[in-house]
Parts: structure tokens; sequence; C-alpha cells
């Protein structure tokens, strides 16, 4: 479902994996590996990165109300407990709204504390 739809979403973009690689800061390697037939479950910050990258949201991507599920237990396999995915939902919906110019910023403060 996730390949198929970053496929899709690549496709509208008009760039190539390289473009999207530089531009949104995740290995071009990886998102290589998302669209290959390795079929590879993208960390959620990656994917959310590669989506504002191509102007579509996570949830275009994993599927509307059904990707809201996946992101949940995505996070939740990634070893983050279901209060800690509750708390960053609010933060991903907020992100989703910034315009691209405070989107970078909100980027590197974030990088910043990594």
């Amino acid at each position: 479902m996730i390949r198929n739809n970053l496929k899709v979403a690549v496709g509208k973009s008009g760039l190539i994996v390289r473009e999207i690689a530089l531009k949104s800061g995740v290995n071009k390697r990886t998102i290589d590996k998302w669209l290959g037939n390795e079929g590879t479950e993208p960390k959620v910050i990656d994917l959310y990165k590669v989506c504002s990258t191509l102007g579509v949201t996570l949830e275009e991507i994993v599927d509307g109300e059904k990707g809201s599920v996946y992101l949940r237990l995505l996070m939740e396999k990634r070893g983050r407990p279901r209060k800690r995915a509750e708390q960053i939902q609010p933060i991903v919906k907020v992100l989703e709204g910034l315009d691209e110019t405070t989107l970078k910023v909100v980027e590197k403060m974030i990088s910043a504390l990594q």
C-alpha cells in the first residue's frame, strides 16, 4: 500500500529519487528500498520528510483513516509506547499545516536536538 502510493506521489512530483533524497535529507538508498521489491517499512519521521518534499500528507501515502491506524502501529512497532504515539500525532498534524519556509526552520530545530 505505502509503496504503491509513494510511487504514484513520486511520479506526480516530477522529481527523481536523487532529488527527493537531497531535498528531504533521507538517504537515496533508503527511498529506493521503500519503492523497490524489498518494500521495507519506513521510519515515520523519514516518511514524513519525503511526504513533505513530495507535497503530500502521510495520510495520503498510508491511505486515509487506515493510515492513522497504520502510523500508530508503526510507531509502536519501532518501540515507542502507545502514549508516545498519541502525543506525537497532534504535532504531526501541526507540521502538516506549516508553509514550506516555516517547516524548514522547524526541521533544522529538530535536527539540532538529535
